[in-house]
């Protein structure tokens, strides 16, 4: 039985040259908030980004959702499966979608949209609520409450969902980035602690 694919290879194309697309233009957001942090109005991301995301931009933020496109951009070329590790992956992979039917458009080109495929990776489409500004809140109200929904908040977005999902190793807890898999496969908390202790790990030392 021939399994039907996900995707049409003109999907894939776009979309592949979706990501590079927000390589480079993130990039050059850095650079611009590198010169004028208040700049955030003239960047590229500034289009795409949630309304509730778009009074957190900063130089840092600018470098994690760099940090994330790559995280995605890698599973999504070299994972047969995969799955979204965070609130962040979920936005960046939605932008992505949009600029490749963007990109498709000025081709002239008939591609699909990618509902489908968007279907199969995400679990619920809760980070939707970040673009309708009048749902502001709703995770912290009796709604998201009752259904269980996971915090829409901008600090919360970096944070794994599991660490079985892959996150990108700047966003895992720390007891869980400074274990080697090579060196222990089973560990506990006396082990860890050793191991801080031995290496003179240092909470400040943490990049993000």
């Amino acid at each position: 039985m021939k399994k039907e694919k996900i995707l049409s290879k003109d999907q894939i194309k776009y979309l592949t040259n979706a990501f590079n697309r927000m390589y480079y233009e993130i990039t050059e957001d850095i650079k611009t908030l590198s010169n004028d942090p208040n700049a955030t109005t003239e960047l590229w991301i500034w289009n795409y980004l949630p309304p509730v995301g778009r009074g957190d931009l900063d130089v840092n933020l600018a470098f994690k959702l760099l940090t994330t496109l790559i995280a995605l951009s890698f599973k999504f070329c070299y994972q047969r499966k995969f799955l979204l590790a965070n609130r962040a992956e979920e936005i960046m992979l939605y932008i992505a979608t949009k600029i490749a039917l963007e990109l498709s458009e000025k081709d002239n080109a008939v591609t699909e949209d990618y509902t489908d495929f968007m279907d199969t990776y995400y679990e619920d489409w809760d980070f939707f609520f970040l673009y309708k500004p009048e749902y502001d809140g709703i995770d912290e109200g009796r709604v998201g409450k009752e259904i269980g929904m996971i915090s829409l908040a901008v600090k919360n977005w970096f944070k794994p969902y599991n660490i079985s999902s892959n996150p990108h190793p700047f966003f895992i807890d720390k007891k869980d980035r400074i274990v080697f898999p090579a060196n222990i496969v089973e560990y506990d908390e006396n082990e860890l602690k050793e191991y801080e202790n031995n290496n003179d790990i240092e909470e400040e030392n943490d990049l993000f």
